[in-house]
């Protein structure tokens, strides 16, 4: 099966979380799932696509089994897992890179999906027209690069008496 193994970090206590999903929008829901339910802040590190995203997930499981915490979370302090963390960042495997720059600019798409992200992380739904408004008017994004946003974070629309809301799925 082909998909994404992800890292998450949890810095404020030195822990981890690799993981896999089949698709670049499955990790951005998983990563606001997980954010949503923390106690602390989570960043979304690194992911990479595989061919066999079970058996990559698998043997990093298996790679780092001396530093495991409890399910899929490892401690990030552990010398093996922080020089591993840190290959792939010279490998250009950071989420940020590929996703949040373009010759050097920022992508408009990803101040979208972070103002979604933070925007949803209650799990209300969410007055259609006034989150286009405020994304709008606080020049964070257009109206097709949110909806492009709204999209990739799996955020469905919905219409309830006359009006269209906004529910994260």
């Amino acid at each position: 099966m082909k998909g994404y193994v992800y890292v998450m970090l949890a810095p404020e206590v030195n822990r981890v979380k690799i993981g896999w999903s089949a698709s670049v929008k499955s990790v951005w829901q998983r990563f606001v799932s997980v954010n949503c339910s923390s106690p602390c802040e989570i960043e979304l590190h690194s992911a990479k696509h595989h061919d066999n995203v079970l058996a990559a997930e698998t043997a990093l499981h298996k790679r780092f089994r001396h530093a495991h915490v409890k399910g899929e979370w490892f401690d990030s302090s552990h010398p093996k897992v922080a020089r591993w963390m840190h290959e792939r960042e010279l490998q250009g495997m950071l989420w940020a890179q590929p996703q949040l720059e373009r010759r050097g600019r920022p992508i408009k798409v990803n101040s979208a999906m972070q103002y979604l992200i933070n925007l949803f992380e209650d799990g209300e739904p969410r007055l259609a027209r006034d989150v286009i408004e405020n994304i709008t008017d606080q020049d964070i994004a257009s109206k097709r690069t949110i909806e492009t946003a709204k999209a990739q974070l799996g955020i469905i629309s919905t219409k309830i008496g006359n009006e269209w809301w906004w529910v994260q799925a």
